[in-house]
């Protein structure tokens, strides 16, 4: 592994690719089995790591996107699932910068469906990266055709 300085001609981490590049992702921890990537240009140099920081439960809903010098760009923390869309992105600062919640119709206080959720942004994230990241996610998650109170009561069949 080369930790070098990144050509910055190239591309900046935080703000796009100025040229196009590949990059090689290895789903690997730096220090911990499992829960990593690291991510290295076309010369072999570290671009990105991912890591959970912690063999533990209590870290394994936190994941941080570093720089190759180890700064977090962001950190994604799990709360609940996104299956019951409730998910946070946090900044390195551990704030949370996007939002993902089941929408409640103001004037009935009733939560919709699953199929209708809000997306909250601070000012400064990427919209486009965090839709990017719903859309990832809900190809994952998938959709088993069950609504949420079949979900919630294992009883009914």
């Amino acid at each position: 592994m080369k930790v070098s300085s990144v050509d910055d001609s190239q591309f900046d981490l935080c703000n796009g690719i100025a040229a196009a590049t590949h990059f090689t992702v290895m789903k690997t921890s730096l220090f911990f089995a499992g829960d990593g990537f690291t991510v290295y240009d076309c010369k072999g140099n570290l671009v990105f790591r991912v890591d959970s920081y912690g063999p533990d439960s209590r870290y394994k809903d936190e994941l941080v996107l570093m720089d190759p010098l180890g700064r977090c760009l962001f950190t994604l923390r799990r709360k609940g699932c996104f299956g019951q869309r409730y998910c946070t992105v946090l900044n390195a600062g551990k704030e949370p910068v996007a939002e993902i919640r089941r929408k409640v119709d103001a004037s009935t206080n009733v939560m919709l469906g699953k199929d209708v959720f809000s997306l909250s942004l601070k000012p400064g994230f990427d919209g486009a990266f965090a839709m990017a990241l719903v859309l990832v996610l809900d190809r994952i998650n998938g959709d088993d055709g069950l609504d949420s109170a079949a979900e919630l009561d294992p009883t009914l069949d």
